[in-house]
């Protein structure tokens, strides 16, 4: 049974938290002041208070998306339920944010161990035992290797390369801006504007993450390498007024009716122009040294401690312990199986 992080967290936490009445009062701090509070959010009620079920499992999902706030838009968490200020931040991809993300996870896996048992309803202890087999499974891969990003694809997988052709804030984030964060009032469309404006220190970020991760031998093959910089310079081909990060961010305003939304078009173009495109410029730069070293070879085995952090991803994405070989033989003999059935059917019908 194929589970991940966001099934379990996401499926308890996002449910009570869009069940919660509890409001909060919207910010517009830097990510990187979310991430640095993460350990100390995580640890700030006293394991002996025994607050009530729904009451941890809050504050849990409030915590996780502390980790990635713009996780919140793509589930569609508002902020009342998400955490203040969620829909304006993002998160850091930097090496101190990529630590500090790890520690928050870890946070959260004490606190969930924490919890008190003793009067849960059965209901409750199934919801927490899934949740913490999940959180521990997803946190395993960070206890092997010191490269890569933890809770990398939509709050979701471990990712080994911080920027790829399939994943990476270069793809997740402009698509979450673009399709799934909603402007329908001036405070969401500043809330865009203050993400668009923190995008460029995210790429530079994860610029810096890409340095560090080559520095331990973690390069993405050259393939991969060489789709990401053609989808990259695809993104700089028009000029910043056409830029999707713009265009639909004008649609928005115009289908909200936003009063002030040549200005604030005005200011987007801006940031567009000055910020993200000088920094994505900077990461086709940071890529192109990348695959002057990069290697042809796919399979994560090449990486340092490759063979255990492989067989930690099964068990991330597939709660499964079999060892690698035993899946590899079962897929082979299931490939026999079907072959042999579909061949009795297809001599049935003449070929």
């Amino acid at each position: 049974m194929i589970k991940n992080l966001t099934l379990a967290i996401l499926s308890s936490f996002v449910l009570l938290a869009c069940t919660d009445d509890q409001s909060t009062v919207e910010s517009q701090q830097p990510a990187v002041e979310a991430t640095k509070a993460v350990a100390e959010t995580t640890t700030s009620v006293p394991t002996d208070a025994s607050p009530d079920f729904d009451t941890h499992m809050l504050q849990l999902s409030q915590d996780y998306f502390a980790l990635r706030p713009e996780t919140a838009t793509y589930f569609g968490v508002p902020d009342e339920k998400a955490g203040a200020g969620a829909s304006s931040r993002l998160g850091n991809y930097s090496v101190a944010g990529e630590a500090e993300r790890r520690a928050g996870l870890k946070a959260m896996l004490d606190k969930l161990e924490s919890i008190d048992e003793t009067n849960l309803t059965e209901s409750q202890k199934v919801s927490l035992q899934l949740v913490k087999t999940e959180a521990t499974n997803a946190y395993a891969p960070a206890t092997l290797v010191e490269y890569g990003l933890a809770l990398g694809e939509y709050g979701n997988w471990f990712l080994p390369y911080p920027v790829s052709h399939l994943s990476g804030p270069h793809a997740e984030i402009p698509g979450i801006l673009e399709d799934k964060m909603a402007v329908t009032s001036d405070a969401d469309a500043l809330a865009y504007l203050n993400r668009l404006n923190l995008y460029a220190e995210v790429l530079d970020g994860v610029i810096e993450k890409m340095a560090y991760d080559r520095d331990l031998g973690v390069v993405p093959p050259d393939f991969s390498i060489e789709r990401t910089i053609t989808n990259l310079s695809l993104g700089l081909a028009a000029p910043a007024p056409e830029s999707s990060l713009v265009s639909s961010f004008a649609q928005k305003l115009t289908d909200a009716d936003i009063k002030n939304a040549d200005e604030l078009v005005t200011q987007a173009t801006a940031i567009v122009d000055e910020q993200v495109f000088p920094a994505t410029r900077r990461l086709i730069d940071a890529l192109n040294e990348s695959l002057a070293v990069a290697s042809h070879e796919a399979g994560v085995g090449r990486l340092p401690n490759g063979a255990a952090f492989y067989q930690a991803m099964i068990t991330h994405m597939t709660d499964t312990t079999l060892p690698a070989d035993e899946i590899h033989a079962l897929g082979l003999a299931e490939v026999t199986r079907i072959h042999a059935e579909m061949d009795a059917l297809l001599k049935v019908i003449g070929y």
